[in-house]
């Protein structure tokens, strides 16, 4: 029953929150929830793990400023495996990406620009990207490209 709890927590419609989210009101620590982890690193920015029980939990990291950059659900942190809503700003609290995953396969992808306009739009079906949309920063369309592209290494086609 207490993962069930946990897990339901974890899949709180995050899209409802404001642009600017306190802190606190993303992750609250409810008495079931504990610290595993914080460390800062060399720009200031803080991460923290929060977790439910020995598999759930969240990933909060912060901007040196302690500004919210990002809120990541995870079902397995041993197995990196992200479920629910992933969610980053930018520094100045507006939204900047929105991923949906379930069982650690990203199945939907928003990204804005800073003024808050829709960037792009892309759904993923076995885990393998599908045709989305892109657009300008006036919101006009732009020809659709893939949003992660493998590096090419020399002698790689």
């Amino acid at each position: 029953m207490v993962k069930i709890l946990c897990f339901l927590c974890l899949l709180l419609p995050l899209s409802s929150w404001a642009q600017q989210p306190a802190a606190d009101s993303i992750a609250p620590n409810p008495p079931r929830w504990q610290r595993v982890s914080s460390s800062t690193g060399r720009q200031g920015e803080c991460q923290e793990v929060l977790q439910c029980d020995s598999l759930t939990g969240v990933l909060r990291v912060y901007y040196a400023s302690g500004q919210l950059k990002s809120y990541t659900p995870f079902l397995s942190r041993q197995h990196a495996q992200k479920w629910g809503v992933a969610t980053c700003w930018y520094e100045s609290g507006q939204l900047q990406s929105r991923e949906d995953f379930i069982n650690g396969q990203r199945h939907s992808l928003l990204v804005y620009y800073p003024n808050g306009t829709l960037k792009r739009q892309t759904t993923y079906a076995d885990n393998q990207e599908m045709l989305g949309y892109c657009y300008g920063p006036a919101g006009q369309p732009l020809p659709y490209t893939p949003y992660e592209q493998p590096p090419l290494y020399p002698g790689e086609r």
